[in-house]
């Protein structure tokens, strides 16, 4: 039960800090088109947040929070409402994957720039003269 209590709080706290984010942007920009992104995230995260606490809620009240007797089950409506409210989540997420990807560019070769190999590759060549060196006092 504990752990549902923190992890609903923590969520509760990155949920706040987020808001906090997005209006200081909105107040800072003035620009409806500029923070877009930062509110199609808001809008993601808010019915999530919404309903992973309401699940943990539900776990922790066992039946009594399923009944009419407590607001649980109005809550897990309210998250499913929320989320549909604006269209679909995907469409919000699409609009901020579309800003974080701006700019980026593919690696170049077929595989991930960061991929180890690739890395341990360019680190040999460019240190061949002192591997080589290496290897020969060690012989």
């Amino acid at each position: 039960m504990e752990n549902h209590i923190v992890d609903s709080n923590a969520e509760l706290m990155q949920l706040r800090l987020v808001v906090l984010y997005g209006s200081w942007r909105i107040d800072r920009l003035m620009d409806d088109k500029a923070v877009r992104h930062d509110i199609a995230a808001l809008e993601v995260l808010s019915p999530q947040t919404l309903h992973d606490i309401t699940q943990r809620s539900l776990q922790v009240h066992g039946a009594l929070g399923a009944t009419d007797e407590m607001p649980v089950a109005r809550m897990g409506q309210g998250a499913t409402t929320m989320g549909l409210v604006d269209g679909p989540a995907e469409v919000r997420r699409v609009i901020v994957a579309r800003h974080l990807l701006k700019g980026s560019r593919p690696a170049a070769g077929k595989w991930p720039s960061e991929w180890i190999l690739t890395t341990q590759q360019a680190a040999r060549e460019k240190h061949a003269e002192y591997l080589a060196a290496w290897s020969a006092d060690r012989s």
